[in-house]
């Protein structure tokens, strides 16, 4: 109807205004749409990376070569365990202990390239821990770092 209003009044102002009025209307709304697709395109982003991370840690790593598995696959691969506990009712908890010094490292401060800065050093200590039932197979791992002075 508005369209049909402005072909009968080609020259009248108030028409181009709310032609035009409509025209910023639309870009808004296709802006605004825009916005939201954008976002819900990140938000689909971030769960896919939420659900795909844990899958790449160290921990579910050992779990899937090992778990369930004789433990004669991990001392293969590891060697003999640094600590073994025995459980009460039955199997043991068997532990892989490893220190590393870790060299410091360069921290930009954003000053001066010769201002040196840098992080202390530090020893890293790595813990994994396999309980195994009595038949010698694995129930389940622990991994865990530990960082100290």
């Amino acid at each position: 109807m508005l369209q049909q209003i402005c072909n009968l009044h080609q020259q009248s102002e108030v028409c181009k205004v709310k032609q035009e009025g409509k025209r910023i209307m639309e870009r808004l709304s296709e802006g605004i749409l825009g916005g939201i697709v954008h976002f819900l395109k990140v938000v689909l982003f971030v769960l896919i990376v939420m659900v795909l991370l844990p899958g790449c840690s160290v921990e579910s790593k050992l779990n899937r070569n090992y778990k369930g598995k004789s433990f004669t696959l991990v001392m293969d691969k590891m060697g003999a365990p640094t600590t073994i506990e025995n459980r009460i009712g039955g199997g043991t908890i068997r532990t892989y202990v490893s220190k590393k010094m870790l060299k410091p490292a360069p921290i930009n401060t954003g000053q001066f390239q010769y201002d040196r800065f840098e992080s202390p050093k530090v020893m890293q200590t790595i813990i994994t821990s396999f309980i195994v039932d009595p038949n010698g197979k694995v129930l389940e791992i622990k991994y865990s770092n530990e960082y100290s002075r």
